[in-house]
Protein backbone atom coordinates (compact mmCIF):
# COMPACT_ATOMS: atom_id res chain seq x y z
CA UNK A 1 0.00 0.00 0.00
CA UNK A 2 0.95 3.16 -0.76
CA UNK A 3 2.30 4.80 2.46
CA UNK A 4 0.63 8.43 1.55
CA UNK A 5 -2.79 6.77 1.96
CA UNK A 6 -2.52 5.08 5.33
CA UNK A 7 0.21 4.30 8.37
CA UNK A 8 1.46 1.06 8.97
CA UNK A 9 0.70 -0.74 12.64
CA UNK A 10 2.53 0.55 15.39
CA UNK A 11 2.89 -2.58 16.83
CA UNK A 12 4.05 -4.55 13.94
CA UNK A 13 6.26 -1.82 12.96
CA UNK A 14 7.74 -1.83 16.60
CA UNK A 15 8.52 -5.72 15.97
CA UNK A 16 10.34 -5.09 12.70
CA UNK A 17 12.78 -2.79 14.51
CA UNK A 18 13.78 -4.98 17.02
CA UNK A 19 15.63 -6.75 14.43
CA UNK A 20 17.62 -3.38 13.36
CA UNK A 21 20.98 -3.00 14.29
CA UNK A 22 20.62 0.82 14.94
CA UNK A 23 17.81 0.39 17.40
CA UNK A 24 19.95 -2.36 19.37
CA UNK A 25 23.06 0.68 19.35
CA UNK A 26 20.62 3.50 20.30
CA UNK A 27 19.72 1.43 23.81
CA UNK A 28 23.41 1.27 24.32
CA UNK A 29 23.27 5.04 24.51
CA UNK A 30 20.38 5.95 26.27
CA UNK A 31 22.27 6.63 29.72
CA UNK A 32 23.81 8.88 28.71
CA UNK A 33 21.25 10.75 26.27
CA UNK A 34 19.19 11.05 29.60
CA UNK A 35 21.84 12.16 31.82
CA UNK A 36 21.45 15.24 29.50
CA UNK A 37 18.19 15.96 30.12
CA UNK A 38 18.57 15.18 33.83
CA UNK A 39 20.69 18.22 33.61
CA UNK A 40 18.07 20.35 31.52
CA UNK A 41 15.60 19.24 34.61
CA UNK A 42 17.74 20.85 36.85
CA UNK A 43 16.78 24.11 36.11
CA UNK A 44 13.59 25.19 34.66
CA UNK A 45 11.66 22.27 32.91
CA UNK A 46 8.54 21.39 35.03
CA UNK A 47 8.86 17.88 36.71
CA UNK A 48 4.89 17.82 37.40
CA UNK A 49 2.51 17.20 34.48
CA UNK A 50 0.34 20.33 34.24
CA UNK A 51 -2.45 18.17 32.18
CA UNK A 52 -2.80 16.17 35.41
CA UNK A 53 -5.56 18.70 36.50
CA UNK A 54 -7.36 18.46 32.98
CA UNK A 55 -7.34 15.12 32.19
CA UNK A 56 -10.56 15.52 29.34
CA UNK A 57 -7.84 17.90 27.84
CA UNK A 58 -6.87 21.55 26.63
CA UNK A 59 -10.12 23.25 27.30
CA UNK A 60 -8.19 26.31 26.86
CA UNK A 61 -7.21 26.03 23.95
CA UNK A 62 -8.41 29.72 22.66
CA UNK A 63 -5.59 30.60 25.21
CA UNK A 64 -2.87 28.25 24.19
CA UNK A 65 -3.35 28.56 20.27
CA UNK A 66 -1.45 30.40 17.88
CA UNK A 67 -4.41 32.87 16.72
CA UNK A 68 -4.86 34.04 13.33
CA UNK A 69 -2.18 36.48 13.30
CA UNK A 70 0.47 33.94 14.59
CA UNK A 71 2.12 31.03 12.11
CA UNK A 72 -0.51 30.38 8.96
CA UNK A 73 1.03 26.37 9.37
CA UNK A 74 -1.74 23.73 10.09
CA UNK A 75 -0.70 20.02 10.47
CA UNK A 76 -1.44 17.76 7.97
CA UNK A 77 -1.52 14.05 9.02
CA UNK A 78 -0.82 13.64 5.35
CA UNK A 79 1.55 15.72 4.58
CA UNK A 80 3.48 13.89 7.84
CA UNK A 81 3.60 10.89 6.18
CA UNK A 82 4.94 12.18 2.98
CA UNK A 83 7.49 13.47 4.65
CA UNK A 84 8.15 11.12 7.26
CA UNK A 85 8.54 8.07 4.15
CA UNK A 86 10.79 10.62 2.25
CA UNK A 87 13.31 11.04 5.30
CA UNK A 88 12.99 7.12 5.80
CA UNK A 89 14.30 7.13 2.13
CA UNK A 90 17.25 9.11 3.14
CA UNK A 91 18.37 6.23 5.48
CA UNK A 92 18.86 4.08 2.53
CA UNK A 93 22.18 3.12 0.75
CA UNK A 94 23.33 5.11 -2.05
CA UNK A 95 22.76 3.20 -4.58
CA UNK A 96 19.50 2.27 -3.60
CA UNK A 97 18.35 6.33 -3.60
CA UNK A 98 19.92 6.88 -6.80
CA UNK A 99 18.11 3.76 -8.55
CA UNK A 100 14.89 4.91 -6.58
CA UNK A 101 14.47 1.22 -6.18
CA UNK A 102 14.20 0.75 -2.30
CA UNK A 103 10.68 -0.44 -1.07
CA UNK A 104 9.69 2.91 0.33
CA UNK A 105 11.00 4.82 -3.21
CA UNK A 106 8.91 2.55 -5.31
CA UNK A 107 6.23 3.59 -2.98
CA UNK A 108 7.01 7.49 -3.09
CA UNK A 109 8.04 7.03 -6.89
CA UNK A 110 7.85 9.01 -9.71
CA UNK A 111 10.39 11.03 -8.47
CA UNK A 112 12.81 13.05 -10.37
CA UNK A 113 16.10 13.09 -8.22
CA UNK A 114 18.58 15.95 -9.12
CA UNK A 115 21.14 15.68 -6.13
CA UNK A 116 22.33 13.38 -4.10
CA UNK A 117 25.28 13.89 -1.41
CA UNK A 118 27.50 10.76 -0.31
CA UNK A 119 30.86 10.62 2.21
CA UNK A 120 32.49 13.27 0.95
CA UNK A 121 30.07 14.96 2.84
CA UNK A 122 30.75 14.72 6.96
CA UNK A 123 28.56 12.06 6.99
CA UNK A 124 25.58 14.60 6.14
CA UNK A 125 23.06 12.46 4.29
CA UNK A 126 20.91 14.92 1.64
CA UNK A 127 19.13 14.52 -1.49
CA UNK A 128 16.92 16.45 -3.72
CA UNK A 129 14.60 16.51 -6.54
CA UNK A 130 10.69 16.84 -7.63
CA UNK A 131 7.62 15.07 -6.74
CA UNK A 132 5.31 15.32 -9.57
CA UNK A 133 2.52 13.92 -7.48
CA UNK A 134 2.22 17.21 -5.50
CA UNK A 135 4.00 19.84 -7.73
CA UNK A 136 7.07 19.89 -4.71
CA UNK A 137 10.63 20.43 -4.96
CA UNK A 138 11.76 18.60 -2.31
CA UNK A 139 15.17 18.58 -0.18
CA UNK A 140 15.30 16.04 2.22
CA UNK A 141 18.08 15.43 5.32
CA UNK A 142 18.99 12.29 6.99
CA UNK A 143 19.80 11.81 10.67
CA UNK A 144 23.74 10.85 12.29
CA UNK A 145 24.17 7.24 10.78
CA UNK A 146 26.67 6.83 13.69
CA UNK A 147 25.33 7.22 17.46
CA UNK A 148 29.56 8.35 18.55
CA UNK A 149 28.78 11.30 16.29
CA UNK A 150 25.47 11.93 17.14
CA UNK A 151 26.17 12.01 20.68
CA UNK A 152 28.90 14.43 19.90
CA UNK A 153 26.34 16.78 17.79
CA UNK A 154 24.44 16.92 20.88
CA UNK A 155 27.03 18.65 23.39
CA UNK A 156 28.43 21.23 21.38
CA UNK A 157 28.26 24.98 22.00
CA UNK A 158 26.62 27.42 20.75
CA UNK A 159 28.28 30.15 18.29
CA UNK A 160 27.06 32.78 16.06
CA UNK A 161 24.42 32.14 13.24
CA UNK A 162 26.16 34.82 10.49
CA UNK A 163 22.91 35.52 9.73
CA UNK A 164 22.95 39.07 9.69
CA UNK A 165 19.12 39.66 9.45
CA UNK A 166 18.53 37.63 12.57
CA UNK A 167 21.27 39.98 14.60
CA UNK A 168 19.59 42.93 13.15
CA UNK A 169 15.84 41.86 13.93
CA UNK A 170 17.26 40.97 17.81
CA UNK A 171 18.72 44.36 18.61
CA UNK A 172 15.26 46.07 16.95
CA UNK A 173 13.48 43.55 19.08
CA UNK A 174 11.12 42.48 16.09
CA UNK A 175 11.24 39.04 16.58
CA UNK A 176 9.60 37.42 19.63
CA UNK A 177 7.04 35.18 19.50
CA UNK A 178 6.98 34.20 23.05
CA UNK A 179 7.06 38.15 24.40
CA UNK A 180 3.78 37.87 22.58
CA UNK A 181 2.46 34.64 24.03
CA UNK A 182 3.12 35.75 27.36
CA UNK A 183 1.08 39.37 26.74
CA UNK A 184 -1.71 37.66 25.94
CA UNK A 185 -1.97 35.26 28.62
CA UNK A 186 -0.24 36.43 31.79
CA UNK A 187 -0.79 33.18 34.21
CA UNK A 188 1.14 30.87 31.07
CA UNK A 189 3.47 28.81 32.93
CA UNK A 190 7.24 30.24 32.50
CA UNK A 191 10.41 28.68 34.49
CA UNK A 192 13.95 30.48 35.50
CA UNK A 193 15.12 29.68 31.46
CA UNK A 194 12.03 31.34 30.25
CA UNK A 195 12.90 34.37 31.95
CA UNK A 196 16.60 34.49 31.22
CA UNK A 197 15.59 33.56 27.30
CA UNK A 198 13.82 37.15 27.88
CA UNK A 199 15.67 39.03 29.35
CA UNK A 200 18.23 37.66 26.57
CA UNK A 201 16.10 38.87 24.05
CA UNK A 202 15.49 42.71 25.92
CA UNK A 203 19.35 43.07 26.13
CA UNK A 204 19.44 42.74 22.12
CA UNK A 205 21.76 39.50 22.18
CA UNK A 206 22.84 37.83 18.92
CA UNK A 207 21.43 34.80 17.21
CA UNK A 208 23.31 31.71 18.04
CA UNK A 209 23.14 28.38 16.60
CA UNK A 210 24.25 25.05 17.97
CA UNK A 211 28.03 24.58 16.64
CA UNK A 212 28.00 20.86 14.91
CA UNK A 213 24.76 21.47 13.18
CA UNK A 214 25.82 24.58 11.95
CA UNK A 215 29.24 22.79 10.58
CA UNK A 216 27.51 20.34 9.21
CA UNK A 217 24.84 22.41 7.37
CA UNK A 218 27.94 24.87 5.79
CA UNK A 219 29.74 21.47 4.48
CA UNK A 220 26.59 20.67 2.21
CA UNK A 221 25.20 24.50 1.70
CA UNK A 222 26.23 25.07 -1.60
CA UNK A 223 25.58 21.79 -3.41
CA UNK A 224 22.25 21.48 -1.80
CA UNK A 225 21.15 25.61 -2.36
CA UNK A 226 22.58 25.04 -5.97
CA UNK A 227 20.65 21.77 -7.06
CA UNK A 228 17.36 22.87 -5.32
CA UNK A 229 18.12 26.01 -7.40
CA UNK A 230 18.40 24.48 -10.51
CA UNK A 231 14.99 21.72 -9.87
CA UNK A 232 13.08 25.39 -8.98
CA UNK A 233 13.82 26.78 -12.29
CA UNK A 234 12.97 23.33 -14.48
CA UNK A 235 9.83 23.52 -12.11
CA UNK A 236 8.34 26.88 -12.20
CA UNK A 237 5.20 27.04 -9.77
CA UNK A 238 6.22 23.81 -7.59
CA UNK A 239 6.45 24.08 -3.75
CA UNK A 240 9.69 24.15 -1.94
CA UNK A 241 9.28 22.10 1.07
CA UNK A 242 12.58 21.02 3.41
CA UNK A 243 12.07 17.69 5.95
CA UNK A 244 14.64 15.54 7.67
CA UNK A 245 14.74 13.63 11.03
CA UNK A 246 16.74 13.56 14.04
CA UNK A 247 20.20 15.72 13.29
CA UNK A 248 18.45 15.77 9.78
CA UNK A 249 15.69 17.72 11.13
CA UNK A 250 18.55 20.93 12.35
CA UNK A 251 19.73 20.50 9.15
CA UNK A 252 16.44 20.98 7.43
CA UNK A 253 15.74 24.10 9.65
CA UNK A 254 19.34 25.36 8.17
CA UNK A 255 18.56 24.61 4.96
CA UNK A 256 14.48 25.97 4.49
CA UNK A 257 16.30 29.35 6.16
CA UNK A 258 19.10 29.58 3.82
CA UNK A 259 16.33 28.53 0.69
CA UNK A 260 13.93 31.52 2.20
CA UNK A 261 16.99 34.43 2.55
CA UNK A 262 19.75 33.72 0.01
CA UNK A 263 16.86 32.20 -2.94
CA UNK A 264 14.70 34.84 -1.79
CA UNK A 265 11.72 31.94 -2.04
CA UNK A 266 8.50 33.48 -0.90
CA UNK A 267 7.08 30.30 0.09
CA UNK A 268 9.20 27.33 1.97
CA UNK A 269 7.54 24.77 3.82
CA UNK A 270 9.20 22.87 6.91
CA UNK A 271 8.40 19.45 8.66
CA UNK A 272 10.86 17.95 10.87
CA UNK A 273 10.75 14.75 13.13
CA UNK A 274 12.13 14.20 16.37
CA UNK A 275 14.53 17.60 16.29
CA UNK A 276 17.11 18.38 18.56
CA UNK A 277 17.27 22.46 19.33
CA UNK A 278 19.31 24.22 17.07
CA UNK A 279 19.72 28.06 18.29
CA UNK A 280 18.95 30.15 21.26
CA UNK A 281 15.90 32.01 21.88
CA UNK A 282 16.73 35.66 19.36
CA UNK A 283 17.64 32.66 16.31
CA UNK A 284 14.44 30.71 16.95
CA UNK A 285 12.18 33.40 16.86
CA UNK A 286 13.80 34.52 13.72
CA UNK A 287 12.55 30.99 12.51
CA UNK A 288 9.31 32.09 13.60
CA UNK A 289 8.82 34.98 11.93
CA UNK A 290 11.06 34.17 8.19
CA UNK A 291 9.45 30.84 8.04
CA UNK A 292 5.87 30.51 8.96
CA UNK A 293 5.25 27.27 7.50
CA UNK A 294 7.33 25.20 9.82
CA UNK A 295 6.68 22.35 11.78
CA UNK A 296 8.34 20.15 14.56
CA UNK A 297 6.90 16.84 14.68
CA UNK A 298 7.62 15.29 18.14
CA UNK A 299 6.82 11.77 19.13
CA UNK A 300 5.63 11.63 22.94
CA UNK A 301 8.91 10.97 25.32
CA UNK A 302 11.33 11.18 22.52
CA UNK A 303 14.77 12.23 24.17
CA UNK A 304 16.46 13.79 21.51
CA UNK A 305 13.67 17.26 21.20
CA UNK A 306 14.70 17.87 24.28
CA UNK A 307 18.61 18.01 23.49
CA UNK A 308 20.32 19.96 23.89
CA UNK A 309 19.58 21.55 27.18
CA UNK A 310 18.13 24.72 27.44
CA UNK A 311 20.01 25.87 30.74
CA UNK A 312 20.99 29.38 29.38
CA UNK A 313 20.87 31.08 33.22
CA UNK A 314 23.36 28.29 34.67
CA UNK A 315 25.15 26.95 31.51
CA UNK A 316 25.10 29.76 29.15
CA UNK A 317 27.21 27.64 25.93
CA UNK A 318 23.53 25.32 26.09
CA UNK A 319 21.40 28.27 26.08
CA UNK A 320 19.18 26.69 23.27
CA UNK A 321 15.61 27.26 22.66
CA UNK A 322 13.03 25.53 20.25
CA UNK A 323 11.60 27.37 16.87
CA UNK A 324 7.71 26.80 16.73
CA UNK A 325 5.53 25.23 15.79
CA UNK A 326 5.58 21.92 17.84
CA UNK A 327 3.38 19.49 16.73
CA UNK A 328 2.53 16.89 20.01
CA UNK A 329 1.83 13.00 19.04
CA UNK A 330 1.12 12.03 22.67
CA UNK A 331 -0.84 9.43 22.88
CA UNK A 332 -0.38 5.87 22.06
CA UNK A 333 -2.45 6.35 18.84
CA UNK A 334 -0.74 7.63 15.47
CA UNK A 335 -3.91 9.88 15.32
CA UNK A 336 -3.58 11.79 18.45
CA UNK A 337 -1.82 15.32 17.86
CA UNK A 338 -1.63 18.40 19.36
CA UNK A 339 -0.91 21.42 17.83
CA UNK A 340 0.84 23.65 20.57
CA UNK A 341 1.63 27.60 21.12
CA UNK A 342 3.98 29.75 19.43
CA UNK A 343 6.61 30.10 22.28
CA UNK A 344 8.48 26.81 20.50
CA UNK A 345 8.80 25.37 24.11
CA UNK A 346 5.13 24.91 25.56
CA UNK A 347 5.17 23.94 28.62
CA UNK A 348 1.35 21.95 28.21
CA UNK A 349 3.15 19.71 25.17
CA UNK A 350 5.93 17.07 25.41
CA UNK A 351 7.82 19.56 28.02
CA UNK A 352 5.33 18.58 30.45
CA UNK A 353 6.17 15.19 31.07
CA UNK A 354 8.73 14.08 33.64
CA UNK A 355 12.52 14.98 32.78
CA UNK A 356 13.08 11.56 33.93
CA UNK A 357 10.51 10.05 31.13
CA UNK A 358 12.48 10.30 28.19
CA UNK A 359 12.81 7.63 25.23
CA UNK A 360 15.42 6.63 22.57
CA UNK A 361 13.01 4.08 21.10
CA UNK A 362 10.41 7.08 20.47
CA UNK A 363 12.72 8.63 18.58
CA UNK A 364 12.51 5.46 16.01
CA UNK A 365 9.20 5.70 15.05
CA UNK A 366 7.51 8.53 13.76
CA UNK A 367 3.90 8.88 12.49
CA UNK A 368 3.53 4.91 12.84
CA UNK A 369 6.34 4.86 10.53
CA UNK A 370 9.90 3.23 11.87
CA UNK A 371 12.92 5.44 10.91
CA UNK A 372 15.09 3.41 8.81
CA UNK A 373 15.60 2.30 5.31
CA UNK A 374 13.40 -0.60 3.80
CA UNK A 375 14.76 -2.25 0.70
Amino acid sequence: PDPCERGADTDSARIRSERDPAMACGRQVIIYLVALVLVNSAWGVPLSNPRQNNPAGREDAGVYSLGPDRLGATFDRGLAETFVNFSRICYCDDTSIRNWNCSTCKAMAPFELAFQSNETFEHVGAYVGYWPKRNMVLVVFRGSEYLINFIQDLTSYAVDAKYPECDAAAQNHSIDPQRKQHQQNPDHTRNKHTAHSEQELQDGAKCKVHSGFFDAWKDVRDAVLNATQEVMAGHPGAQVWVTGHSMGGAMAVFCALDIRIRLKVPFVGLYTFGQPRVGNLPFASFIAHTLPNALRIVHQDDVVPHLPPMTGAYLPLTNFHHNPTEIWQSGSEDATFEQCDASGEDPRCSNSLPSWDRSVEAHMFYVGWPMHCEL
